[in-house]
């Protein structure tokens, strides 16, 4: 997203929150007082929905193309890192769309808009599955005041750990996924592990920044009172770590979608990585020579969290909704048991229950804001530095802190004015 256009997204939000009045507890705006939120005018058939996603939407269309054989499907995909760019002026233009797929890392920039349906009122019936979905979880679903539901979640997985066990066991480690998650709270144990594995060619971190990136899938980049979220024992902690796989040289430095470390799965040389429980299909077609080595178990260094996942929104301005609520009702596997023999025998006949969903339960609350694209920017690239430098790291992300919270400030002091809340 270029600068001119960042400045105009953040332009149009501060005029939402100045036309909000005080005290009231739902954000509301008209087309006139901002251009995100117009609704373009939209002629289409009685059999006709735009979906606009960015990843192959293949999976989600079966069920919806069999119940409506004779609906005209029209997919945009979009770049991830536009995203959010792509789909507010979407919003805006003419001929806006049914249906958004949204990623969760992208939810806050839309929970602050009007624009989309709110799916717990009629003619929707979100508040049936409005049940199935974590407490913890409600922010990634909810606009800023939580009253209002602005999207369904396709299926809601917890961040884990994949790790090749074969590997581990061979050297010495544990190798069930209890134990090692035990092993794992320890971030000496984990790095012990790492240097070990290294003199055998064999590496289980992308880049030194992973265990700060670990901590970023149970902390939020705000909390729920928009106060810093990632300045704590625990952060300053995984940042010593990664400057201690920066010093040793412990890290891939490629991720999982470069064909290097894919390669290295292949070779057995990577055995540990972490995201979210929906990668293991991405993993049955970087390593399908590994069948049946992998094993899955939640977070080391004691965390709990989630990592991507994605939601299905339905625009206002969408002249087709009870066949876009059908859409999102054949999508979402909140109502399923989760059943998938594949991926349980890929990842060695292993009941993936608790690591897919029961461990949310003891995930921080999220608290996604319309802040973090921004803000998100700024860890990035600060935590990369943290690592690379050598003075204190108290002192690091400290500074660090304050210049991410600096770049919003007068927006954040409109915003918690608007919805009453009063930081500590």
């Amino acid at each position: 997203m270029n600068n001119r256009r960042v400045a105009m997204l953040i332009c149009c939000f501060c005029l939402l929150l100045a036309a909000c009045r005080s005290g009231t507890a739902e954000l509301r705006t008209d087309a006139g007082e901002t251009n995100l939120v117009s609704v373009g005018r939209f002629h289409s058939s009685d059999k006709e929905l735009t979906l606009w996603t960015y990843y192959d939407p293949s999976s989600l269309l079966k069920e919806f193309k069999k119940m409506h054989p004779d609906v005209q499907l029209h997919v945009r995909l979009v770049q991830y890192d536009t995203l959010v760019e792509d789909y507010l002026e979407g919003l805006a233009g003419d001929n806006p769309p049914d249906i958004l797929i949204i990623d969760n890392n992208k939810i806050g920039a839309f929970r602050a808009i009007q624009g989309l349906e709110n799916l717990l009122e009629s003619p929707y019936e979100g508040e049936r599955f409005r049940s199935l979905i974590p407490e913890q979880m409600w922010g990634f679903y909810s606009s800023l005041n939580e009253k209002r539901m602005i999207a369904m979640p396709i299926q809601i997985l917890g961040a884990v750990t994949y790790y090749r066990a074969d590997i581990l066991a061979a050297h010495g480690f544990p190798a069930e996924p209890a134990e090692l998650a035990y092993y794992l709270e320890s971030p000496e144990n984990w790095l012990h592990m790492a240097k070990v594995l290294k003199e055998h060619d064999i590496y289980i971190f992308q880049y030194a920044t992973d265990p700060l990136e670990v901590t970023g899938m149970q902390y939020s980049l705000l909390d729920q009172f928009y106060r810093f979220g990632r300045n704590n024992e625990t952060v300053r902690k995984a940042a010593e770590l990664g400057r201690e796989i920066r010093k040793y040289g412990l890290s891939m430095q490629h991720d999982v979608y470069h064909a290097a470390t894919q390669e290295a799965m292949q070779q057995d040389r990577f055995a540990m990585f972490y995201m979210g429980a929906w990668a293991t299909p991405e993993l049955q077609g970087w390593a399908p020579g590994t069948k049946g080595k992998w094993r899955m178990t939640r977070l080391p260094m004691n965390l709990y969290g989630v990592d991507g996942g994605s939601s299905i929104a339905i625009t206002s301005s969408s002249r087709n909704k009870d066949l876009a609520w059908d859409f999102v009702k054949s999508a979402t596997l909140l109502n399923e048991v989760i059943h998938a023999p594949a991926e349980r025998e890929f990842l060695g006949g292993q009941d993936l229950t608790y690591y897919y969903s029961s461990q949310l339960q003891r995930m921080e609350k999220a608290a996604p804001s319309p802040f973090d694209e921004k803000l998100a920017r700024y860890w990035s690239s600060g935590i990369a530095s943290v690592i690379e430098r050598s003075d204190n790291i108290g002192d690091n992300l400290n500074a660090l802190e304050k210049e991410m919270m600096d770049s919003i400030t007068e927006d954040r002091r409109r915003l918690i004015h608007f919805l009453n809340i009063k930081p500590d």
